[in-house]
């Protein structure tokens, strides 16, 4: 469990937090002096946002905490080592325990590719060999009709891959 996390369920058991499995954490208390002394406050919904995912600071000695850890971590007990929280909609801001899943990090990267998160093309692409200066210059060599296998066999690339380029299916967006 990070450092943060620790500091926040000590605030919980003390009071300060309320969570629930909604997905919501309300502060319950507040400080009232530089010592560690609360008092009872108007509950407030703690749910600032960063790149869409719930976090908030719990005060200025320590960083954001993210509300879907949070939440899971109240439930469920701790996160293992290697696996990470998922949003099974990929909705980063529903943080119902219901809507979160343990996942490595492989397995998270590849829900968000599969449900449209992750958008990528060209060289951010991860599994992307070439560049688009590559490209340019395979579009150039099928232009002189060269064939793929020779063009896959100098960029060691597979003739699939040239074939993609050739018909549209991929780099369509690499213009000569």
């Amino acid at each position: 469990m990070r450092k943060n996390e620790k500091a926040f369920f000590e605030l919980v058991d003390r009071g300060v937090f309320k969570v629930y499995k909604n997905g919501k954490i309300y502060r319950c208390k507040k400080k009232i002096t530089h010592e560690d002394e609360y008092k009872n406050c108007k509950p407030r919904l703690m749910n600032s946002n960063c790149n869409g995912y719930v976090n908030f600071n719990l005060d200025k000695k320590y960083s954001n905490v993210y509300v879907h850890r949070l939440i899971w971590i109240y439930f469920n007990g701790e996160i293992p080592e290697g696996l990470e929280i998922n949003h099974k909609k990929g909705i980063r801001n529903d943080n119902r325990l219901s809507e979160l899943e343990l996942v490595t990090h492989k397995e998270n990267c590849l829900h968000a590719f599969k449900i449209g998160l992750i958008n990528q093309i060209g060289e951010s692409h991860v599994w992307a060999k070439l560049s688009e200066k590559d490209v340019l210059k395979i579009k150039e060599m099928l232009k002189q009709k060269l064939t793929m296998a020779y063009i896959a066999t100098f960029f060691k690339v597979s003739m699939g891959a040239i074939s993609g380029i050739k018909y549209g299916k991929n780099w369509s967006h690499v213009k000569i």
